[in-house]
Order: structure tokens, then sequence, then C-alpha cells
């Protein structure tokens, strides 16, 4: 084989060496996951070990229950915590850790009695107390966010995050000047702490002092430029002042920013768990309402399937993204598999009907709606209101 000439070739072995880079790196990856596998199974073997060897070793059931939590085996991780608990009743740390499991589990009463148990064996435990701040803002809990941040103040008062979850739980309790005295004091210890900049716009919006938000939030995306909240912050305060190109503008960053964030998310959930079908649904959901995305919704709930049989949900998000590229036949399939494993799934008949309506077969839609009439009342409505639209 021969070039052309000298400029062609440079230009091809340029990119045979891109090539080469890629496959290397993604080389790289694959061995750097094979060797933090095999070192949280060497852990996990050492400490079973050292359990054997003292059956009563509290510290070994704890550092075991936190290699099961890296391996994101969440439920034995909370057996092993326990176990330490049960040796020990005052062990603050596996407190706290069972307390962590919990929390990313979304179990956040229980999260929330282990982490008052490490403060009770330890008051100076700032991690129990940040966490539990979070949770109780979660909760919307706001009295016990501020009890809680005001004593992690106490024992640290240079703590930016309890400064900062006080200005949240102020500023959902609508006391913004409060909030904006919160968020100040966090940003005077920590000029580039990008989440009390936005909290401080959010709180600045809420009081209507909308340019001095806007300053916020940009200072916050110049610090951390992938931070999505920021970006629906401004746009909300562009709309505010009727800016609006600048204002959607703003929104879709954000929306774009989230939406990678969740993929991946989904995706690091897939790759410790390869037959999560709770995952591979919401990753479709992420996809299925970006128009470009469609074809990989299509494969996320296709997976699902295949993990899940008889998930009526995942054959009609199926039909949802055959839909949106408007491949009816294919859609109309998927709606009546999720009708045949739940015949009184309201949701499946009315966008049947739909699609019935899209292949001009108006009798079909009928029939629809007449089984649609006994299980949901509005959704025959709107489907009857479709059919009456067509037959005009």
């Amino acid at each position: 084989m021969s070039f052309p000439n000298t400029k062609h070739k440079n230009h091809i072995s340029k990119i045979l060496a891109v090539l080469i880079c890629i496959t290397l790196l993604c080389s790289c990856s694959k061995l750097i996951e094979t060797l933090i596998d095999h070192t949280s199974r060497k852990k996990i073997a050492e400490y079973k070990k050292a359990i054997k060897a003292n059956p009563n070793d509290a510290e070994a059931y704890c550092k075991l229950g936190n290699a099961y939590y890296k391996k994101g085996s969440y439920n034995k991780a909370i057996k092993e915590f326990k176990e330490a608990i049960r040796i020990d009743p005052d062990y603050a740390d596996a407190h706290f850790w069972l307390g962590w499991v919990y929390n990313e589990k979304g179990l956040w009463d229980e999260a929330i009695e282990e982490y008052k148990e490490a403060i009770r064996i330890n008051p100076d435990y700032k991690e129990s107390h940040y966490n539990l701040e979070v949770i109780y803002n979660k909760k919307k809990l706001y009295n016990q966010t501020m009890k809680e941040s005001k004593e992690a103040i106490k024992v640290n008062p240079d703590d930016i995050k309890a400064y900062y979850n006080l200005g949240v739980a102020y500023g959902d309790k609508k006391l913004y000047n409060e909030a904006i005295k919160e968020y100040k004091k966090a940003i005077k210890i920590k000029i580039d702490y990008a989440e009390a900049h936005c909290g401080l716009g959010l709180a600045y919006c809420g009081k209507g002092s909308y340019n001095k938000a806007i300053k916020e939030f940009k200072k916050a995306i110049k610090i951390k430029p992938e931070y999505a909240y920021a970006h629906f912050g401004l746009a909300w305060a562009y709309g505010e002042k009727g800016l609006l190109d600048e204002a959607i503008d703003a929104d879709l960053e954000g929306d774009r920013i989230k939406d990678d964030k969740e993929i991946k998310k989904y995706k690091e959930a897939i790759k410790i768990k390869p037959d999560d079908a709770d995952a591979y649904l919401k990753l479709g959901f992420i996809y299925l309402w970006n128009k470009d995305l469609h074809d990989q919704a299509i494969k996320a709930y296709k997976e699902a399937i295949r993990i899940k049989p008889d998930d009526t949900k995942a054959y009609f998000l199926l039909g949802m993204a055959y839909r949106q590229k408007g491949l009816y036949n294919e859609a109309m399939k998927e709606y009546k598999e999720a009708i045949r494993i739940k015949p009184d799934y309201g949701v499946a008949h009315e966008y049947l009907g739909k699609i019935y309506l899209s292949l001009n077969k108006r009798e079909e839609a009928l029939k629809e709606y007449e089984i649609l009439k006994k299980l949901d009342p509005k959704s025959a409505k709107r489907l009857l209101d479709d059919i009456n639209k067509i037959s005009n």
C-alpha cells in the first residue's frame, strides 16, 4: 500500500496514533477496574480471616462492612455493621457507617437513629452532625437542621457545611435575611464555595434582589461550571427580570449537565450491579426525553426486560420510545405486551388507543376507550377527545 503524498501520510499517522492511544486508555481503564475489584476481594478475605481468628473483633466487622459498601453490596454491609455494634454497642464509627448505608438506600429514619447514636457516643462527631443536617433538610425538618448545624458550629466554628445547611434551612423557611447571613459566613471562610454562592443567589431571588442573585449564580458557575443548580438558579433570576432568551439558555444548560450526571450515575450503578433492572429503567427514562437518544432508550428498556421479563413498566416505556421515533407498529406490540401481563394497566390502554389513531384504526381505538372507561375515567375522556378530534 502506498500513500499519494507526505501530507496524507502524516495525517493518517496521526489518526493511527490517536486510535492507539484510545485503545491503550480503554485497556488501562479495564485494568484499573480489575485491580480495584481484586483489591476489594483481597480486603474482604483479609477481614474474614481476622474475624475467624477473633469472632469478637468489632473493628474487623466494621472494616468488612466498609469493604462490602465499596462494592455496592449494601445489605451485606448492613449485616456486618450490625454485628460490630452487637459486639460493641458504643462503637461510634460502626453506628456512623450503618447510618451512611441506610442513607444511601434512602432509609432516612433508620439513618437518623444511627447518626444520633454516633453523636451520643461522641458528641464531637462532626460527620454525623453534618449528615443529620442533610437528612433533616431532605425531610423538611428545618428546626432539627438548625439545631444540628448550630451544634456542629460549636464543635468547629469554621465548619462551612454547617453554615451552608443552616442557610438552606432558613431559606426553606423563607427567612431569607438569616439565610443570607449564614451563606456569607461560609463564603468568608471559603471564598470559592460554589454551593454557598448558589444558595446566596437563591436567597436573593427569594427577596426579589435578582441582580444580586445573578451575580452570585455567575460566581458559582465560574467556580464550578458543571453545577446544574446554579444554571437553573440563573435561569430563574433571568426569567424574573424578563430576560427570556438568557433564561432559556441557562435552563437548557442546567438540563444538559443534570442529564449527563444522571446518565453517569446509572451507568456506574449498572457497572457495579449488571442485572439492576431499575437502573436500566431510569437510564432509559433520561434518554427517552432527548430526541437524539431514543435508540439508547430502546436499548436500555430491552435490557430491563431481559432482566425482568414481566416488568409491565419496562414494556410500556419501550412502547413510548418507539412512539417517539414514529415506529407505531413496534410501539403497539409493546403496549399490548404490557396489557397482557397487567390487563388493568390503564395508561397502556390509553396509549394503545393513541397508537391506533396514529395508524388510522379508529374502531380499535374506540375499543380501548370502552375498556378504559371502567379503569380510569379521566384517561378515557382524554382518549375520547383525541378520537373526536380525528373524526372531525
